[in-house]
């Protein structure tokens, strides 16, 4: 599987610091990643991918306070209000670099997370916040690698996640309007056949492409470079 990252013409990477509220307005580098989906050799042909571009940061700011222990984050103000399990908080220095847990609410100078800090963190925690890369960010909500449809798992082409921290592999495909006949109900399924277009593609989670049709496919991404580490779930065994 060949991937090509390049870069956009003029893209950079921008700081601007406002020392009243603690906060940062950052705008990373975009580009586009083109994974490579293989044709099938007999009845299928497994290609691993994943999301290597994220979402652009929505904030970026240090707690007010040290946060080790806890799921409520204090900052000093301009936090987006409203936000959801949509979207997720990552520590972006110290020693818990890369360390990412899901928003569960947030207010003007606050953020709940759904992960206590880690004991190893130290000191204020400088973070960033962006929104989750789902099924329909990430291949499309129109099917943008035109992976083979179908309305059923063993009719079209599968999108499979490997969670590491739960060991289980969850399937999802997509049905055209000629499937269903109907353009509105057009979209990312699970098995059972409920609509996945918002399911999360979270961090560290792998995808497989079990493709079932003799045709090379690709898949563009676009979106921001992320400049810092991510940390991700390794299981013992296989």
């Amino acid at each position: 599987m060949k991937h090509n990252l390049s870069l956009l013409v003029g893209a950079a990477l921008l700081g601007l610091a406002s020392g009243a509220v603690a906060a940062t307005a950052v705008t990373d580098p975009v580009g586009y990643v083109t994974a490579t989906i293989n044709p099938a050799i007999g009845l299928k042909a497994d290609s691993f991918i994943a999301p290597a571009l994220v979402n652009k940061t929505e904030f970026s700011g240090v707690t007010t306070a040290a946060a080790v222990g806890t799921v409520n984050l204090a900052f000093a103000g301009s936090v987006p209000a409203g936000l959801t399990g949509a979207y997720y908080l990552e520590v972006t220095q110290g020693p818990q670099a890369g360390w990412w847990s899901d928003v569960v609410s947030s207010t003007a100078t606050g953020v709940v997370i759904s992960d206590l800090v880690p004991a190893t963190a130290t000191g204020n925690l400088t973070v960033a916040i962006r929104k989750h890369t789902t099924l329909n960010t990430y291949f499309g909500a129109g099917n943008a690698a035109n992976l083979d449809s179908g309305t059923t798992l063993e009719e079209a082409d599968e999108v499979q996640f490997l969670n590491p921290a739960t060991a289980k592999v969850t399937a999802y495909f997509y049905a055209s309007a000629a499937d269903t006949g109907d353009a509105a109900t057009a979209g990312w399924y699970t098995g059972a056949g409920e609509p996945a277009g918002d399911v999360v593609i979270q961090p560290g989670v792998a995808v497989r492409v079990r493709h079932k049709l003799a045709t090379e496919l690709k898949l563009v991404h676009v979106g921001h470079v992320k400049t810092t580490p991510t940390q991700v779930d390794l299981l013992a065994g296989d």
